[in-house]
């Protein structure tokens, strides 16, 4: 289990870097006052769309890692 947390951790940090990397891009491009282009649109759609499902990957990791743990606390 330690190590399937350890695991789990380094992915969600580099999840955590990226993250804040696409919100201050975002952030900055929306500042801009200029209208988005297609491409830019896209973009931010396409990056959203994988942050929701890196989220849901570490939600069930998380889940499996509870069960590990509750089973080898009993066994």
């Amino acid at each position: 289990v330690s190590e399937d947390l350890v695991q789990l951790y380094n992915e969600f940090t580099q999840f955590n870097d990226y993250h804040a990397f696409f919100c201050d891009a975002f952030a900055g491009v929306v500042a801009n006052d200029e209208l988005l282009d297609t491409s830019t649109i896209h973009g931010i759609n396409r990056c959203s769309r994988w942050m929701k499902y890196r989220m849901e990957e570490f939600k069930e990791k998380l889940m499996t890692l509870q069960k590990k743990s509750c089973t080898t606390e009993v066994g």
